[in-house]
């Protein structure tokens, strides 16, 4: 693996694609076997997943605001890419977004995502051919009907470790756009004077979220909170990721943890993946159950057919 490659996402890139990334060169996935071919496979996963859903935020912004229009062939297919997802669903959608941007004319909230996925209007770009190969690997090493020699899957490993470095490198336009957990926010407000806010934050980049780099800042504008948001480098302008991203202590190991949202099952629950050690995480079963699914309906409002729409929202 790429030294250099290894120095830039532990120090830059952020959390949820760091964590497993670095898990690789521990003892417990340094050898050629299929055990480190699954964990770069999760690499990607995670990546992908961590990326569509932050797409998808930046589409619902564009969407409330009338800037897009959401065409009927994404709407045909909203419920079932964001239920049951998968691997190949968060790279649907990733795709499809993008392509929904650039057909409407307008740049994304993380400008560089656009061509780093989709090559011009819609070809095959350098990040997503990778993508399609590491998830061809996947699919074909599922197969239980095959056994794999030594040597193959020694090629194997080698072949897909050189795709995710790709996948990665291509991607280190995300070190300029910050990832924060905005914890609190308190007010300053006197008369005769305009208010300002007191933001406490802390960075979630890089592989260790004890050593999460803590922050106050001072801001003109008022930000939500409890939430975690991506920004441009050095401005005060945002993309609030909640409810897709969320940050709590409700998973079932009770530690604090980012998760990742994952699937909704009508009156079932409300599935979040943890990036840590958080545990499982059912939406439905929190204190903030009541708010952050009410948010996520949003996304079915404006992307999904009406009949879908009406069925999630009647499950609540």
């Amino acid at each position: 693996m790429n030294n250099r490659l290894k120095r830039k996402v532990a120090n830059d890139y952020p959390y949820p694609v760091t964590i497993d990334f670095m898990r690789l060169n521990t003892p417990d996935y340094r050898n050629p076997d299929m055990k480190r071919i699954g964990k770069i496979v999760d690499v990607t996963e995670n990546t992908v997943h961590f990326l569509a859903l932050i797409a998808l935020s930046d589409l619902l912004e564009n969407v409330v605001s009338s800037k897009i229009e959401i065409p009927e062939n994404f709407k045909n297919r909203f419920r079932d890419n964001l239920t049951r997802t998968s691997m190949g669903k968060w790279g649907e959608l990733l795709r499809e977004i993008i392509k929904i941007f650039k057909s409407a004319g307008i740049n994304m909230f993380i400008e560089e995502l656009a061509d780093y996925f989709v090559k011009g209007s819609n070809g095959e770009s350098v990040a997503q051919s990778a993508f399609n190969k590491i998830t061809s690997i996947r699919n074909k090493l599922q197969h239980k009907d095959k056994n794999y020699s030594r040597a193959e899957i020694e090629t194997t490993c080698e072949d897909i470790e050189s795709l995710l470095e790709t996948f990665l490198e291509e991607m280190d336009f995300i070190a300029d756009y910050p990832f924060l957990y905005v914890n609190k926010v308190t007010v300053d407000y006197h008369r005769w004077s305009d208010p300002t806010y007191d933001i406490d934050l802390s960075s979630i980049i890089g592989s260790n979220p004890e050593l999460f780099d803590s922050q106050r800042e001072k801001s003109p504008t008022l930000i939500n909170t409890p939430a975690i948001i991506v920004t441009k480098e050095d401005t005060n302008i945002y993309l609030n990721l909640e409810p897709l991203i969320i940050y709590s202590d409700e998973g079932d190991m009770g530690i604090p943890d980012i998760f990742l949202y994952k699937d909704w099952e009508k009156g079932k629950n409300i599935k979040y993946k943890p990036i840590w050690k958080g545990g499982e995480f059912n939406l439905l079963k929190t204190k903030h159950q009541e708010i952050l699914s009410g948010s996520l309906l949003k996304f079915f409002e404006h992307f999904a057919l009406k009949g879908d729409y009406e069925g999630f929202k009647g499950s609540l």
